[in-house]
């Protein structure tokens, strides 16, 4: 008898080669899915950094309702002052960034900072825009935030440009604008072997100032090894560098 092709067999055949197609491909994704599952998404960190951001700012804001002309703030912070704060906070293992521009003066030091997520305290240095003693505008807050690097966060992991969820490097920066309501916070993150560092402002130009004006050794006001993300979102709007 003439032998005939089986259906049955072309279709399991094809099956199994379909199978093995999309297991090659899809598994190792399926993997790191897997082994992310463990891990703390970046904008859970944030969003908890954001919110006391938010409440330090209108902290100060109360507390120093005069303008720098009549006496009613404190002189600006030492160096030394800052350094001792955050050294002390932070066992002598983190590097202090020094934020030296004209249109920022160190305020205010909160010292045992404890947020979500974090097992030990940290330190804020609260830095304030200097304006002219006629300006009607409200004086703009930027927060320096030194948390310590507990070993439930080393494993921080987000979404780069092109959707693909990874774990987040030591020393690599990343930004990210998150919005509430009106208003917009810009935060600059990164991490070393023994800190998170988080530094916030209320606006994309006084960020970039900022780092332009700080020892962090990035080339120019916007950090070349980062990306931006979109107004608002969950990790898939975290860029990873």
């Amino acid at each position: 008898m003439p032998t005939r092709p089986s259906l049955f067999a072309i279709t399991g055949v094809l099956g199994i080669v379909l199978f093995s197609v999309a297991l090659g491909v899809l598994g190792p994704q399926i993997v790191r899915r897997s082994s992310l599952a463990v891990g703390l998404p970046l904008s859970s960190v944030l969003e908890v950094v954001h919110a006391f951001y938010q409440a330090e700012e209108f902290m100060r804001w109360r507390r120093s309702p005069g303008n720098p002309s009549d006496g009613s703030r404190e002189p600006p912070l030492a160096d030394a002052t800052i350094t001792e704060a955050v050294e002390s906070a932070m066992g002598g293992r983190v590097e202090v960034v020094r934020i030296d521009a004209p249109r920022l003066v160190p305020a205010s030091i909160q010292r045992d900072v404890e947020l979500e997520y974090f097992e030990r305290p940290g330190v804020a240095v609260v830095y304030e825009e200097t304006l002219p003693d006629d300006s009607m505008v409200r004086p703009a807050n930027l927060i320096m935030l030194y948390m310590p690097l507990d070993p439930g966060l080393r494993d921080l992991h987000a979404r780069d440009e092109f959707g693909v969820l990874g774990l987040l490097g030591t020393g690599q920066p990343v930004e990210r604008m998150i919005r509430r309501g009106a208003g917009r916070t810009w935060i600059l993150f990164w991490m070393t072997d023994d800190a998170l560092y988080f530094l916030l402002a209320p606006s994309e130009e006084l960020l970039d100032y900022a780092v332009e004006h700080s020892t962090l050794g990035l080339p120019g006001p916007m950090p070349a090894t980062s990306a931006r993300s979109s107004p608002s979102g969950p990790d898939e709007q975290i860029a990873l560098s």
